[in-house]
């Protein structure tokens, strides 16, 4: 994505982080003493443990009430609102498309809150990881809406010895049209060739399998229930035709992705299935008339909903062929992992995206670039939970906690999509885990949960739903939100077996995991 102007605070930490990404830019910097980190008196600069033993008093009012927290009839947490909101105004005013904002902790915590209408008192509702990236939209009336929090994918890379066999044959990545490299997963058009130092990467993933399989076998089945293998860029069976940090904003709306089939690896595997079916003149090259910088899909031929070519034999030839590279990876995958797992007692799983943002199209584009050849006339989630029930896979998914009434784009549907995929893991008899998009502890996104959940029902016997709540972050631990999340595990559970307790104020602390399972109609609380 292209920036049109670059925020920062111009406190040293990211001012420094914004010089080196704004390098080279022919703007400069803006810097704005609105995006300037809270001040916290006494206990700034000092570590938890430090703060704690020397302002006792002080340290337990800014951990249990930080919105009360005050010295000298100051409140910096309440004042912290009056400059966010001051902040939003400077950067809504600006002229230009994108904006990037380079700041801290506390006061992206108080953007996120004002963004959504949330007071001081919910301050600790969110959290923002050192790296962590949140999006942000703006509506028709000029008003800032979040998409996006605390996004982290991009900062697990590859290992280091794969980057550097991929900078030495660079068709190992994943490439589009315009031969822009993607690094984030090994291109699968060399799934079975020996190109990783004498190895196939379907022979790395095996070793790095059964390593794990080895190094935790007395956990394996009792503590660890379940392994989820990585398929795709961000874990997930899909092309990367966006990157992960931008696949996985709900807002992505004008994003329709790129078909990332121009490796030579690929291009390969393309001319030789034109070749077998005897329409070789359909081989070369890829897919025309897409242009996945365009925001309004019906100026491209390729997605038109009139006449697209996506609707064409030579459609239907592509679309079957990428996608269905993508579910033989897959496969393959499940495989590998059904073999090394069995008599280990655990369940393998893969995880499919919730790639909604063109879902009430007819072309569906964002998710044909990623593989999931899903239209008005095709259901493309099918064939990958079949391939899931091959293996006795469970699907997981997120979008659980996505309202389409949030949306920003009329053509998304979050809850449309999930819908789809709740359907065809019930068709497969498939196990199901959800899991949340974004790390919201509000009501309104835990009741969604607990909606989305009942999506599941009238499935057949010996399948389980499970839910994940993943991204967790010590402010879960908060008082506030530790009871309404308590409350929320209780209402998933139907309040049938529900241990987990935290009563800070009389010093009880029993903590239990983040996940709620069903088998058949008995619920419970896991670790």
């Amino acid at each position: 994505m292209k920036f049109d102007v670059c925020f920062s605070s111009p406190i040293s930490r990211a001012k420094s982080t914004a010089e080196i990404i704004w390098q080279g830019k022919e703007k400069p910097l803006v810097f704005l003493d609105s995006l300037k980190e809270a001040h916290l008196f006494f206990l700034e600069g000092m570590t938890n443990a430090d703060a704690k033993k020397q302002y006792p008093e002080l340290y337990t009012k800014w951990r249990e009430d930080p919105a009360n927290f005050h010295v000298n009839g100051m409140y910096p947490i309440r004042e912290l609102w009056g400059t966010a909101r001051q902040a939003w105004e400077q950067i809504l005013l600006t002229p230009g498309e994108n904006f990037l904002v380079v700041t801290h902790k506390s006061i992206l915590r108080a953007l996120v809150c004002t963004a959504l209408g949330l007071p001081p008192e919910r301050f600790r509702a969110t959290d923002v990881n050192n790296g962590g990236m949140c999006v942000f939209t703006v509506n028709k009336h000029g008003e800032a809406m979040l998409q996006a929090l605390n996004m982290t994918a991009h900062m697990i890379p590859l290992p280091q010895w794969v980057l550097e066999e991929m900078d030495k044959v660079p068709d190992l990545s994943y490439t589009n049209r315009y031969q822009q490299r993607n690094k984030e997963y090994i291109s699968l058009g060399c799934d079975s060739l020996p190109v990783l130092k004498g190895r196939s990467p379907m022979q790395a993933y095996s070793d790095f399998m059964r390593s794990f399989r080895n190094t935790f076998e007395d956990y394996l089945g009792a503590i660890v229930t379940e392994v989820q293998v990585g398929m795709g860029p961000g874990g997930e069976l899909r092309y990367p035709s966006c990157p992960t940090e931008k696949l996985n904003q709900p807002g992505s709306s004008s994003e329709l992705g790129e078909f990332q089939c121009y490796d030579k690896f690929m291009q390969a595997s393309l001319s030789a299935h034109a070749q077998i079916l005897g329409i070789q003149e359909w081989g070369s090259g890829g897919s025309t008339g897409t242009d996945g910088s365009q925001p309004n899909l019906e100026e491209t031929s390729f997605f038109h909903a009139d006449g697209g070519y996506w609707d064409t034999p030579y459609g239907r030839f592509f679309l079957e062929w990428y996608s269905g590279m993508l579910v033989l990876h897959g496969e393959r995958l499940c495989m590998i992992a059904d073999a090394i797992f069995s008599g280990t007692g655990v369940t393998i799983s893969g995880k499919v995206a919730g790639i909604h943002w063109h879902y009430y199209t007819c072309a569906h584009p964002s998710e044909l670039t990623a593989g999931y050849y899903n239209t008005l006339l095709r259901d493309g989630y099918l064939p990958i939970a079949r391939m899931f029930a091959k293996y006795k896979a469970a699907l997981c998914c997120g979008c659980f906690d996505l309202r389409d009434t949030e949306r920003t784009n009329p053509e998304s549907s979050p809850e449309g999509t999930l819908r789809q995929l709740v359907g065809a893991a019930k068709m497969c008899n498939l196990p199901l885990n959800g899991e949340n998009s974004v790390t919201r502890l509000d009501d309104a996104s835990l009741n969604q949960v607990i909606r989305s959940s009942r999506l599941y029902s009238g499935r057949s016997s010996g399948t389980s739903f499970s839910f994940n709540y993943v991204r967790m972050n010590k402010s879960l631990f908060e008082f506030h939100n530790w009871s309404r999340f308590t409350k929320f595990v209780r209402q998933m559970s139907d309040a049938r077996t529900f241990l987990a307790r935290l009563d800070v104020r009389r010093g009880q602390q029993y903590l239990s995991s983040m996940s709620v399972v069903w088998v058949v109609s008995r619920a419970c609380a896991y670790t």
